[in-house]
C-alpha cells in the first residue's frame, strides 16, 4: 500500500463514518471539488454552487476545517451590517484527499481488501 493510502486511510474512515449516508458523501466530495476548482470560495455562495442548503454547506466546511482539509484564508467585511464573509480554500491535505477519492483504487489495494475480508469470513465460520 502506498504512503498516501496509509496516511489518509484513518481520515477516510473517520470521514465516511461521520457522514455515512450517500448524499452526505456526495456533498462532501462536491465541496472538496468546488474548493479545488476555485482558489477562493465564499461560504455564502458555496451552497448555491453545490445545490444544497446553506446550513449543510457550513457543516461540511467546518467538518473539513476540523480535520485539516479546508481553511478560512480571509474574512471580508459584509456589504451590509452583520458577520464578516469567510473565504475558504483547500489545504494540501484536502487536495491529497480529493485525489484519493477521485482516482481509482489500485488493484493491489482491492486484492488486499478481498484477502482480509475472506480471512474474516473464514475466522467467523471456523
Amino acid at each position: 500500500m502506498s504512503k498516501t493510502y496509509e496516511l489518509l486511510n484513518d481520515d477516510l474512515v473517520i470521514l465516511f463514518k461521520e457522514f455515512c449516508y450517500s448524499q452526505r458523501q456526495k456533498n462532501i466530495i462536491l465541496v472538496l471539488k468546488q474548493l479545488s476548482k476555485e482558489r477562493e470560495v465564499y461560504q455564502y455562495r458555496l451552497a448555491k454552487k453545490i445545490k444544497c442548503s446553506y446550513r449543510t454547506s457550513l457543516r461540511i466546511l467546518h467538518f473539513l476545517k476540523k480535520k485539516g482539509y479546508a481553511e478560512i484564508i480571509k474574512k471580508e467585511p459584509s456589504s451590509k451590517r452583520g458577520k464578516e464573509n469567510n473565504v475558504w480554500s483547500l489545504t494540501a491535505k484536502g487536495k491529497s484527499l480529493l485525489e484519493l477519492l477521485i482516482e481509482p483504487v489500485p488493484n493491489s489495494v482491492l486484492k488486499q481488501y478481498d484477502e482480509m475480508r475472506l480471512s474474516l469470513v473464514e475466522a467467523e465460520r471456523g
